[in-house]
């Protein structure tokens, strides 16, 4: 008992004690990618080894990979916006770089 009357835990020191354990976990929080590039998909299946790839507006092409592009239902011409982060893997299609990507959403349709 005299251990704990001479280390003094007042509240002040447990709440800081409970900080300091819950508070690192923090620190592993990431924030959204934010979806600024935009690019259309475009199906390659005719070509061997392809799938649907990205475009991108100066006409570069991606070849797309990752949990968040395997979930989204893309569509041959359709727009989308994405960020992404390039990896080094050996591609099959070789249309462009081989890219994860972090995040991907549908462009605003225009009505005409």
């Amino acid at each position: 008992m005299r251990f704990f009357n001479t280390l003094r835990l007042t509240p002040g020191v447990l709440v800081a004690a409970g900080a300091m354990l819950v508070l690192p976990g923090c620190a592993h929080d990431t924030v959204s990618p934010e979806c600024t590039t935009l690019a259309t998909a475009r199906d390659l299946t005719g070509l061997d080894g392809c799938r649907m790839v990205l475009e991108l507006a100066d006409g570069s092409r991606l070849e797309p990979s990752g949990e968040i592009w395997q979930n989204f239902p893309a569509k041959d011409g359709e727009q989308v916006f994405i960020s992404y982060e390039t990896e080094s893997r050996v591609s099959i299609c070789m249309v462009g770089p081989s890219v994860r990507v972090t995040c991907i959403r549908a462009a605003a349709a225009t009505t005409n």
